[in-house]
């Protein structure tokens, strides 16, 4: 894998394989692991981190993996260093919507579609299905196309790569699909090669360290964009935050990026909170009625809300949104 790594940058780019806007640990390490697999499966492909350069020290997590690793950061190419074309070959991981210019032929996704294209029968291959991480499909696909265990067995690298992810966005392999259990249960031959410096309290506390972080580098920690619709998500509740700094931040941003709405969304243990930027005329508590919003303040014409409905995260929040504001766009 460190072989693999260490010529990203000086061979020809053929397949780009990417990971989602947000660049979540899951995201990072399944498009790293697919990029790798799919090689050693005969199709040649480079990992494209689809953020710029930067803009990683805002992803602590991701950077925690890559120190603890001793995974070399400049063998990386990111979205800045890199162009691709229309006819890009684009490999999506832990994503299903394309955002780059390019020809999508592969995708691995937990999530539900997100486009009629992600229908094409010329994408090969095209797994989508519903569980915690990423990365339990990445694992699972690969273990029918590749000898993963002899793999696993020969690589130290590959073992935390795939635990640390999946850890995560399990809740420390508590809420798990029958994917997750079959990643869990593969993993568990590999426990003794997870360093005791890669735990489930170590990265958690690496993703939720906003130290030194400002506004406007938390509405870019974690963003995901849809045409004009931007959702970001922060890591404290909205009562821990300075409102007139967040709400003039995200001002900046939506004018920055030319978004005609702009949402940021946050939760904790006892509840979870939204806020929408966005056109007056469109009645943004009708159109998310499933989440219960009640409207706590409002700051520079942003709205933040307590969302009463706690169940839903912005991937449930996303298509919501996203299908009202088209239908307010057509009125």
């Amino acid at each position: 894998m460190q072989r693999f790594i260490a010529q990203i940058k000086r061979l020809p780019v053929q397949t780009v394989v990417t990971g989602n806007q947000a660049l979540d640990l899951d995201s990072f390490c399944s498009s790293l692991l697919t990029a790798y697999f799919e090689t050693l499966n005969g199709r040649q492909c480079t990992p494209l981190i689809p953020i710029d350069r930067e803009d990683l020290r805002l992803r602590k997590d991701v950077e925690l993996i890559l120190t603890r690793l001793d995974i070399n950061m400049d063998s990386l190419l990111f979205l800045d260093e890199f162009s691709t074309n229309t006819e890009t070959p684009l490999f999506l991981v832990d994503h299903n919507l394309q955002f780059m210019q390019g020809k999508v032929t592969g995708i691995i996704d937990h999530h539900a579609p997100e486009s009629d294209k992600t229908m094409d029968d010329n994408i090969n291959p095209m797994v989508l299905s519903r569980c915690s991480s990423a990365m339990s499909l990445v694992l699972k696909y690969y273990n029918e196309k590749l000898d993963l265990k002899k793999l696993f067995a020969s690589d130290p690298l590959l073992a935390p790569l795939a635990f640390a992810p999946i850890a995560i966005d399990t809740s420390n392999f508590f809420n798990m699909k029958p994917e997750d259990i079959t990643a869990y249960q593969f993993l568990a031959n590999f426990i003794n090669q997870i360093p005791d410096t890669i735990t489930f309290q170590t990265v958690r506390d690496a993703r939720k360290d906003i130290t030194g972080l400002s506004y406007s580098d938390l509405l870019r920690k974690d963003f995901k964009q849809w045409e004009e619709i931007g959702i970001s998500t922060l890591p404290k509740r909205f009562h821990k935050l300075d409102l007139e700094e967040l709400s003039c931040a995200m001002i900046d941003y939506k004018n920055k990026l030319g978004l005609e709405v702009l949402a940021a969304m946050a939760c904790g243990k006892k509840g979870r909170d939204f806020a929408y930027l966005g056109p007056k005329e469109f009645d943004v508590v009708t159109a998310c009625s499933d989440m219960e919003l009640i409207l706590q303040k409002e700051v520079n014409g942003v709205q933040f809300f307590s969302q009463m409905q706690t169940t839903y995260s912005r991937k449930m929040v996303a298509p919501i949104l996203r299908q009202a504001y088209a239908k307010f766009k057509q009125q």
